[in-house]
């Protein structure tokens, strides 16, 4: 069963994401559920959720597919945002491969 529902932004892209609660562990379905919005709408809101970095790192990497969710990468990649900039041509900036996550 869904955590959380989904409501189109626009009929082109985005949708805002509403009932998802930062912490609460999500199940395959859920996680499934959110990869495919993220595919089908480019964008994903999540209006008035305080999440720290951790967890901000956490659902971006979930929605762009990443399989490898364990609590240690989740603080290694946040930790590296500290200093967050975008290149694909400079080793450990973020996108590296020319992809916005």
């Amino acid at each position: 069963m869904s955590q959380f529902e989904a409501l189109p932004l626009s009929p082109t892209v985005g949708a805002e994401v509403r009932g998802l609660e930062p912490g609460r562990e999500l199940d395959a379905d859920a996680i499934q559920e959110l990869r495919s919005l993220f595919d089908s709408h480019g964008v994903l809101l999540f209006r008035g959720v305080d999440v720290d970095r951790p967890q901000q790192q956490y659902l971006s990497e979930l929605v762009a597919g990443e399989e490898d969710l364990s609590d240690e990468r989740i603080a290694i990649d946040a930790a590296n945002q500290d200093s967050f900039y975008i290149s694909n041509r400079v080793e450990g900036a973020a996108a590296p491969f020319g992809r916005l996550l």
